[in-house]
C-alpha cells in the first residue's frame, strides 16, 4: 500500500517519484467515513456487489445460477464472531491480490467492457473496514491450483499464504471479524448484522434486484438457507411486483393498483424499468427505491415521483444513471436523471387513468382521502416560477397530467334527480362526457357552479341537467382546480369547461307591481336579518316551481380592505364617533356580505294565488312561511336557531289557520249530512219497531268506559259554564267513540261514559289489546291537539286532562229494543257496569283497565291478547251480585 522509494535524484539535481501515504490507517478511516458515512450496511452491500461481479466474469454467463452466500456467526459480541460473503466466481490469483486488492482504486473493472458488472472504481473493498479491523480473504482463481489466504489486522499491514486445503474449485470468501466495541452511533446497526433476520433485511433492501441468488444462513446451523432476493425483476409480473412490495417496503396490505413498465420510451437509447404502487394513504417517506444496475442507490427518492402523487411508492431501475463513488446519491439535475423523472411522470399519468377506469370502486373510495393534497400540489406545480422549489420538469409533467388525466378526477356533481340540496355524488368529467352523446369532433360542455345558494342552483339545473357543485367541496381546492383546467380548454379533445351563473331575473312591469303590493309589504314586515339589509323584488324567473329565491350582492373585499385602512388611519389621527361607526359598518359588511335580495317569482302559481287571495291574513302567513323556507335554503348549515324557530312558527300558524277554515266548512257540510241521516234512521226504526219486537242473542265482550272525576272536574267546575262542560264532554266522548268504533259497536251513553260491545270473532286479533291500553291513552293525551274547540275550552276553563276507567266482561248478551231503540242486556253488561263504577278498585290496582275472568279466558283463547299481558288482581264483590268477580289488570 506504500511506496518504498519516494524520490530519485538525477546528476543535475532534478528528481521525481511517487507520492506515498504515511499514516495509511488514518487516511483509510477518513476515506471510509467520507465515502460511506461509516454505515455498516454499505459494507455488506459492497461485498455482495464484488461477489456478483466475480460471478459475472465467468465465461458464458455461468455465474447467474451460482448463489452468493452470506454467513453470520450466532449471538452478539462473541469472541471471533464474524460475517462473511462467499461466492463461486472467477476468484483471485496472487498477482490480483497484490496489484488490485492491496492497491486502492486499481481495479480490473476500470477497463472492463462487461455491461453486467456493477462496480467500476475499485474502492468498494474499503467499506470492509467500517465493520472490521481484521479482514480475512480466502480465494482461488479459476483455472489455477492455488488457494490463497490473505489477512490484515490493522488496515495497513497484510500477510498472504498458500493453503493446502481447497474450499472451492474457484471463488472467494471475505470474512469480516467484528470489533469488540463500536461508537454509540453505529453499535445498533452492527448488532443488526449479527442477526440472520437483520442481515436478510439489509440484503433485501440493497440487493433485492441482483440477478444472482443470495442466501443468508447462520454459521454452524444445520437449518436450510433461503433466497432472500427476487426470483425475477418486479416488472416481470404482478406476482413478482407484489412480492417486491412486501419485501422492499415492508408492507403487509396489498397495493390498490400496480403499474409495471419496461423501457416505455422506444425512441430513447436509454433504458428504464419499474413498478408504481398505489397505496390507500399518503406516503410520508419511502416514495421511490432507485436502483442502478440492480443495486440500490437511494431508498427514499421523493423527487423522482411527481409531487402530486403522494400516495404512490415505486421501484425504479436505470442501469446508466451516474452516481457518486459510494453509490448513495445521484445528481438531481443530470440530464439522464431528468429523463428518468419524465418517464416516471408519464407512467404515473398512465397508471392513474388505468386505475380510474379499471378499479373505479377503489379509486372513488381513495379519492376523498387524498384529493386535497393531490389537487393542491398539481396547482403548485402548474404555477411554478423562478422562485419555486418545484423540481425541474414538474410543471411540464403537471400540464401533461391535466390535459390527459384530469378528466378522471372526481368532483361533487348534482343533477335534476338529486336536486340542489340532495346528497351530491362523486363523478368524473369523463363520466359526464360519456353520457353526452355528441357528433364526432364536437366538444361536450361540462358546467360548474360556484354558487352556494340552493335556489340559484335549482335554477341552473332547470337549464343544465348536470353540473359540478363546487360549493359542496367545502375546504377543498376543487374550484381552483377547475379554474386551472379551464386554461387548457383548447387542449381537451372532447370537452370544454364552463362556469355558469343563475342571473335570469326579469322585472315585472310597473302596472303589475300594484297587484303584489300587499304581499311585498307582508314579507317586508315579517322578515329581518341581523346586521344585514334586504330588499324584496317581484320578478319572473325559471323554474316557475321556485316561489322565492334569495341572492346577495357580492362585496368587493379588496375595496373594503382599502377603505377600512383609510378609515382606521383617519380615526387614529382624530377621534370621531362618526368614523368609528363607519368603520364598524365596513367591518360588518366584510364579515357578512352585501344586501340580500328576496326575489318573488311572479311566474309561480302559489305566489300568484297568495297575491290575489281575499283572505289577507292567510295570504300573509303563506308568504312568510314560503319566504322563511327560502331563507333556510339560502343559509343552509349556517341557519341560526332563531331562523329555524321563526320558519316553524309561521308554518304552524298557517297550518292551524287553514285547518280552522277548512274544518268550519267541513263541519257545516257534515252536520247537514248527519241531520238527514238521523231523520232517515228515525223513520226506519219506527217502521221496524212497529213490525217486530225481536232481540238479537250473541256471545260478546261488553265494555264500559267512564271518566274518572268528571262530575267534580268538569260538570262541577266553578270556572266553567254548564254549556262549556256539556260541550267539552260531548266533544271528548264523540272523539273516544270514533276511536272505539275501530274495535267495537258503541251503543250507549252513560252520562259521562260509553257502553260498547264486541261480538266474538269480530275483532282483529291483538289490535284490541293495543287499542284498549296504549292506543286509548294516546287518544286521550292528544285530544286537545286534534280539537281546536276543546283546546279553546280548556284554555278558558283549565279542565284537567281526562282520566278513564274501562271495564270489560264476556258472556251471552241480548241486543235489541227493551226501553229505547237499541238496548243491551245480560250478565256481562251488569258486571262491566258495576266493575267500572267501583272507583276504589282501579285506585288500588293502579290501572285504568280491569277485565273479568271470563273476558280474560276468552280473549286469551281468541288471541286478542296473550296470557302474560294481564296479571291477577283478585276476587272482588260487586254491588248487586251474589258471587265475587275475579279481575285482571294489564302487566
Amino acid at each position: 500500500m506504500t511506496e518504498a522509494e519516494t524520490e530519485a535524484r538525477s546528476e543535475d539535481g532534478t528528481g521525481g517519484g511517487r507520492i506515498s501515504i504515511g499514516a495509511v490507517s488514518t487516511i483509510l478511516d477518513l476515506l471510509v467515513r467520507d465515502l460511506y458515512g461509516a454505515d455498516p450496511y454499505l459494507a455488506v452491500r459492497e461485498l455482495i456487489q464484488n461477489a456478483h461481479d466475480a460471478l459475472m466474469e465467468l465465461p458464458g454467463g455461468a455465474g447467474t445460477d451460482r448463489p452468493i452466500r452470506v454467513n453470520v456467526t450466532p449471538g452478539v459480541a462473541l469472541p471471533e464472531s464474524y460475517i462473511e460473503v462467499v461466492d463461486q466466481g472467477i476468484g483471485m490469483s496472487e498477482e490480483d491480490i497484490r496489484t488490485k486488492l492491496c492497491i486502492v482504486g486499481n481495479s480490473s473493472k476500470l477497463q472492463a467492457e462487461n455491461p453486467n458488472l456493477i462496480g467500476k472504481y475499485g474502492i468498494g473493498f474499503l467499506s470492509a473496514f467500517i465493520i472490521a479491523d481484521r479482514v480475512e480473504v480466502v480465494t482461488r482463481r479459476r483455472g489455477t491450483s492455488e488457494t490463497l489466504h490473505w489477512e490484515t489486522r490493522d488496515k495497513e499491514n497484510w500477510k498472504i499464504k498458500r493453503l493446502a486445503k481447497h474450499e472451492f474449485a474457484h471463488g472467494t470468501r471475505v470474512r469480516l471479524y467484528f470489533k469488540e466495541t463500536y461508537s454509540r452511533e453505529y453499535s445498533d446497526r452492527v448488532n443488526t448484522l449479527r442477526d440472520v433476520e437483520g442481515v436478510e433485511e439489509i440484503v433485501r433492501r440493497h440487493c433485492y434486484l441482483i440477478p444472482v441468488p443470495i442466501q443468508v444462513s447462520e454459521v454452524g446451523s444445520a437449518g436450510m438457507t433461503r433466497q432472500v432476493n427476487a426470483q425475477d425483476v418486479p416488472w416481470a409480473s404482478d406476482r413478482e411486483a407484489r412480492s417486491a412490495f412486501r419485501s422492499m417496503f415492508g408492507q403487509r396490505n396489498e397495493p390498490l393498483h400496480i403499474h409495471r413498465f419496461h423501457n416505455p420510451d422506444k425512441k430513447s437509447p436509454h433504458s428504464v424499468s419499474g413498478v408504481l404502487y398505489f397505496r390507500d394513504e399518503i406516503s410520508i417517506s419511502l416514495a421511490a427505491s432507485l436502483h442502478v444496475k440492480k443495486m440500490l442507490v437511494d431508498r427514499e427518492v421523493n423527487r423522482l415521483i411527481p409531487s402530486y402523487a403522494p400516495f404512490v411508492q415505486a421501484i425504479i431501475e436505470c442501469p446508466e444513471l451516474p452516481y457518486d463513488l459510494a453509490r448513495r446519491t445521484v445528481k438531481d439535475f443530470d440530464p439522464l436523471y431528468l429523463w428518468v423523472k419524465g418517464v416516471v411522470a408519464k407512467e404515473f399519468e398512465k397508471a392513474f387513468i388505468d386505475f380510474a377506469q379499471r378499479r373505479a370502486d377503489d379509486f372513488y373510495a381513495l379519492w376523498p382521502n387524498i384529493d386535497n393534497t393531490v389537487i393542491s400540489r398539481i396547482i403548485n406545480a402548474l404555477n411554478f416560477d423562478a422562485e419555486s422549489i418545484v423540481p425541474t420538469g414538474e410543471r411540464d409533467a403537471a400540464e401533461s397530467f391535466v390535459i390527459n388525466a384530469s378528466r378522471y378526477i372526481p368532483f361533487y356533481v348534482i343533477n335534476d334527480r338529486i336536486g340542489a340540496q340532495g346528497q351530491p355524488m362523486w363523478r368524473s368529467i369523463d363520466e359526464m362526457v360519456g353520457t353526452d352523446r355528441r357528433p364526432e369532433g364536437e366538444k361536450s360542455y361540462v358546467y360548474y357552479s360556484e354558487s352556494a345558494n340552493p335556489i340559484e342552483k335549482e335554477m341552473l339545473l332547470h337549464t343544465y341537467a348536470e353540473i359540478i357543485d363546487v360549493s359542496r367541496a367545502e375546504k377543498k381546492p376543487h374550484q381552483a382546480m377547475l379554474m386551472q383546467m379551464q386554461v387548457y380548454n383548447e387542449s381537451f379533445p372532447d370537452f370544454q369547461l364552463s362556469k355558469v351563473h343563475a342571473s335570469r331575473f326579469v322585472d315585472v312591469p310597473l302596472e303589475e307591481q300594484m297587484e303584489w303590493r300587499d304581499l311585498v309589504q307582508s314579507i317586508n314586515e315579517g322578515i329581518a336579518f341581523k346586521s344585514r339589509q334586504h330588499e324584496v323584488l317581484v320578478e319572473r324567473f325559471e323554474p316557475a316551481s321556485t316561489a322565492i329565491a334569495i341572492t346577495d350582492s357580492r362585496v368587493d373585499q379588496e375595496y373594503l380592505e382599502d377603505l377600512k385602512g383609510q378609515l382606521s388611519a383617519m380615526r387614529n389621527a382624530s377621534s370621531d364617533v362618526v368614523l368609528d361607526q363607519l368603520l364598524r359598518t365596513v367591518e360588518s359588511m366584510e364579515q357578512k356580505g352585501g344586501i340580500l335580495t328576496i326575489h318573488v317569482n311572479a311566474n309561480n302559481e302559489l305566489m300568484q294565488r297568495l297575491a290575489q287571495s281575499q283572505r289577507k291574513e292567510i295570504a300573509a302567513l303563506g308568504a312568510m312561511a314560503v319566504c322563511w323556507r327560502a331563507v333556510l335554503d339560502y343559509y343552509g348549515w349556517n341557519s341560526t336557531r332563531s331562523m329555524i324557530t321563526t320558519e316553524k312558527r309561521f308554518t304552524g300558524d298557517l297550518i292551524v289557520s287553514l285547518l280552522e277554515t277548512t274544518e268550519v266548512a267541513a263541519k257545516t257540510a257534515e252536520r247537514h249530512k248527519q241531520v238527514a241521516a238521523e231523520l232517515r234512521d228515525v223513520k226506519l226504526r219506527l217502521s221496524e219497531a212497529a213490525e217486530t219486537q225481536e232481540q238479537l242473542e250473541l256471545d260478546a265482550f261488553v265494555g264500559v268506559l267512564d271518566m274518572q272525576g268528571s262530575t267534580a272536574g268538569v260538570i262541577g267546575n266553578a270556572a266553567s259554564t254548564p254549556m262549556q262542560a256539556v260541550e267539552y264532554l260531548r266533544l271528548f266522548l264523540a272523539d273516544i267513540k270514533k276511536f272505539l268504533s275501530n274495535y267495537a259497536q258503541v251503543i250507549g251513553f252513560t252520562g259521562d261514559g260509553l257502553q260498547f260491545y264486541m261480538p266474538k270473532d269480530s275483532s282483529s286479533q291483538r289490535s284490541v289489546y293495543t287499542g284498549l291500553t296504549t292506543g286509548l291513552a294516546d287518544r286521550v293525551r292528544t285530544f286537545t291537539e286534534r280539537s281546536p274547540e276543546a283546546r279553546k275550552i280548556v284554555q278558558d276553563t283549565h279542565f284537567a286532562e281526562p282520566v278513564l276507567r274501562v271495564a270489560l266482561a264476556y258472556g251471552k248478551i241480548y241486543v235489541g229494543p227493551v226501553v229505547s231503540g237499541v238496548d243491551l242486556m245480560g250478565l256481562p253488561a251488569v258486571e262491566a257496569t258495576r266493575l267500572c263504577a267501583s272507583e276504589q278498585l282501579y285506585s288500588d290496582a293502579g290501572a285504568g283497565l280491569l277485565i273479568t275472568q271470563s273476558a280474560y279466558n276468552e280473549g286469551t283463547a281468541s288471541r286478542l291478547w296473550q296470557a302474560s299481558d294481564f296479571a291477577l288482581c283478585g276476587k272482588v264483590p260487586l254491588n248487586g251480585l251474589a258471587t265475587p268477580v275475579t279481575t285482571f289488570k294489564p302487566t
